[in-house]
């Protein structure tokens, strides 16, 4: 303890605590020492036997550390090696297996000794539940639990590590950027499986081999719907990154662990988990971070981040220099905050304000005739997405299909820089209905130019500049909350999301694409909570649904694949009457029933998207045909798929493969720079190679050499 903190501890230990308040306010503590202050006054007002258990406990580590579990050092099949570290709960040892079974370094933690209070006790087997029900890369995880002498104990993953803020030390902030969304990624999934971490800091947080980041201790956690939960009686919390309601001992949420990530965060790029006034930060900030920062950290619970996920997409926002949500809401937010203090003033100017309404005449007549611009200019450039549509199934398309997005781009690039932001005295439904158009087009845009899963350019940079400004002008139309055609906004946010999911996992940003595929299901979710869709939104709330299912089988989140995929079927066969959307949500459910272990379901699923695809089939479509490639691509590899889940019918696979190479192959040898027929080429011919070259190597080689685009060539 420093001395400036034992004199202000000394200056209030016998104050009560509303005199304790003014104390603090006239001297200015700053948020982190008076939360350490608390949280020592809280100690100092414990019972006595409390303290006994503490040095008992000091006493029992000493006397363990030197005689380990049993005469031999055993605890179960394994040997205690070291102390690890311990604290207010328990103790942990490195430990190895020594039972001959199997190499095994592992963590073994001890309920501490003496602490035999019932709070104790619970709250460690309650941890043993806790982690028991994480699976996570980013959460060490339960191996195995047990009793020793009465005590319980749990068996650990090993973490091999580094503090957060050591490893952070050596980079830069992008780089720190990158590393903290996988720990934003870590306790987001302890958050969907109802579980707080409450303790939140660089100690609990390792960087193992790789960069993986690891959350450790989970003592304090809080399960969201545990009957009877509402408080922490026992507030074994670090104060430097405990959110306020914490030190109050108030009722914790989600927005508790987005407090102490902010304060991670903090520290993590200037050296301090919260601001004083006092002193400045050692390393000056970008003005949005500085936002992001202040809205993860905000005393108010509901004024933080929603959840994790809003604060890692505003982190992803920076990085991609797009604008971030914080600075944004920041002045309405500042706002908020002056009319509490000054209500009575700023009651007096509305109604001065009230009598210049005049003026906004003038303003109107400027905006209608901006508005028949608009209008103009709109409907050209809709013309150009018609013209896009109707010649993007035929073959050799491809050059005109650049005329149309070059001319496209430059329409929208003016009529983008003309439209100025609304203003709270000119704002219509007109302009919102201006912005959600323009976000629309620029949507249409960036699929032409690289959303793999349909006819594009392969422009996957210029894609996703174009996706990025369709989600700032639809996320500004979702701001009006009384906006009369919120659905549709709510639609086209799902699928600038959903295409953005798409387009970053083809560039192996599995992390972005996790976030925007999550962003992409939530909308739905408030769209469908409106209403039931009609055939045409049934259509496209299917489609999404179903890629959102592949992605998460693609990444191995097959309880999400299978969710989402049935989720597709049902709103299509409900409500749509779309049989190609139908088609492939099947398609996709019998890739997630397959990794599911059904395969049989898999394969009545597929064989009826192969029905469909095959009874909707048009010449010279390259849509549909490519359609029909991809249901006989996934029926072959549920029959025999190498070295995966299958039906173990390789046989049977081989003629649905060839069939798939070869109307992939007609489509691309028609247009070379078609993105999506060159990628089935290249999917059915490797297929095709891997099942042939075992048994039939010189039928696999003619194959391959008679396709000679599945290697990339154009």
């Amino acid at each position: 303890m420093n001395e400036d903190l034992k004199v202000l501890f000394h200056n209030v230990v016998d104050l009560p605590p509303d005199q304790r308040e003014a104390f603090y306010t006239q001297r200015q503590v700053s948020t982190a020492t008076r939360a350490e202050l608390e949280s020592l006054l809280i100690f100092d007002e414990a019972p006595n036997d409390a303290w006994s258990g503490i040095v008992g406990s000091a006493a029992e580590q000493f006397l363990r550390f030197n005689s380990p579990a049993s005469e031999d050092g055993r605890c179960g099949p394994y040997r205690l090696v070291q102390l690890l570290g311990n604290g207010g709960m328990g103790e942990v040892y490195l430990a190895e297996r020594a039972d001959g079974e199997v190499e095994q370094r592992v963590a073994i933690k001890f309920l501490r000794a003496g602490a035999d209070l019932p709070s104790f006790r619970e709250r460690f087997l309650r941890e043993r539940q806790i982690l028991a029900s994480l699976n996570h890369p980013g959460i060490a995880r339960l191996l195995d639990a047990g009793h020793t002498d009465g005590q319980p104990y749990l068996v650990m993953e090993f973490v091999d590590g580094t503090r957060i803020d050591s490893y952070a030390s050596q980079l830069d902030t992008r780089e720190i950027l990158t590393v903290f969304l996988r720990v934003c990624e870590a306790v987001s999934y302890a958050h969907r499986n109802l579980i707080i971490h409450r303790d939140l800091k660089p100690s609990n947080i390792l960087i193992a081999a790789g960069g993986q980041p690891k959350l450790l201790d989970f003592g304090i956690a809080k399960i969201l719907d545990a009957p009877g939960e509402t408080r922490t009686v026992d507030r074994l919390l670090t104060p430097e990154y405990a959110s306020p309601e914490q030190v109050r001992g108030d009722v914790q949420a989600t927005t508790t662990d987005v407090y102490s990530l902010g304060a991670v965060l903090r520290m993590l790029l200037i050296g301090e988990s919260s601001p004083t006034p006092a002193s400045p930060p050692r390393n000056r900030l970008a003005k949005d971070l500085e936002f992001i920062l202040s809205k993860a950290t905000r005393k108010e619970p509901e004024e933080r981040y929603a959840s994790v996920d809003f604060f890692s997409e505003d982190i992803r926002a920076y990085l991609d220099h797009r604008p971030v949500r914080a600075r944004r809401g920041n002045a309405w937010y500042a706002t908020r905050m002056f009319i509490r203090r000054y209500w009575l003033p700023v009651a007096a100017a509305s109604f001065a304000i009230a009598g210049l309404s005049g003026g906004a005449v003038l303003v109107e007549r400027e905006r209608a005739v901006a508005e028949r611009r608009f209008q103009q200019v709109r409907q050209l450039s809709n013309k150009f997405f018609e013209l896009d549509a109707e010649i993007r199934t035929l073959p050799g398309s491809t050059r005109a299909r650049h005329s149309i997005v070059s001319a496209s781009l430059e329409y929208l690039e003016r009529l983008g820089s003309e439209a100025r932001p609304a203003r709270w005295w000119t704002s219509s439904e007109q302009d919102t209905d201006l912005a959600l158009e323009i976000g629309s087009a620029f949507l249409q845009v960036a699929r032409v130019q690289g959303v793999p899963g349909q006819s594009n350019l392969g422009q996957f940079v210029q894609a996703k500049q174009s996706l990025s400004r369709a989600d700032a002008f639809v996320e500004s139309v979702l701001e009006v909350t009384d906006y009369p055609r919120r659905r549709s906004a709510l639609l086209t946010s799902a699928e600038v999301a959903h295409d953005s999911m798409i387009l970053a996992q083809t560039e192996n940003r599995d992390a972005d694409a996790l976030a925007f595929g999550r962003k992409a299901a939530e909308r739905l979710d408030d769209m469908l909570a409106t209403a039931s869709p009609d055939t045409k939104e049934a259509a496209t709330v299917s489609r999404l649904f179903s890629n959102i299912a592949l992605f998460s089988s693609n990444t191995h989140r097959m309880d999400d694949a299978a969710r989402y995929a049935r989720r597709a079927v049902d709103i299509s066969r409900r409500f749509g009457n779309d049989k190609q959307q139908l088609g492939s949500g099947l398609g996709v459910l019998a890739n997630a029933d397959r990794f599911a272990g059904d395969l049989e379901g898999a394969l009545q699923a597929i064989r009826e998207s192969r029905a469909l695809a095959q009874e909707l089939l048009v010449p010279d479509n390259s849509i549909r045909t490519l359609n029909l490639c991809a249901a006989l691509w996934r029926e072959a590899l549920i029959l025999g798929e190498l070295n995966n889940i299958n039906l173990d019918r390789p046989k049977e696979s081989v003629p649905l493969l060839e069939k798939a190479l070869d109307l992939a192959d007609g489509i691309a040898g028609k247009d070379l720079a078609d993105y999506s027929s060159r990628s089935y080429v290249s999917m059915a011919g490797i297929e095709l190679g891997d099942i042939l070259r075992a048994t039939e190597p010189k039928r696999a080689l003619g194959g391959l050499r008679s396709h000679p685009r599945q290697a990339g060539g154009n």
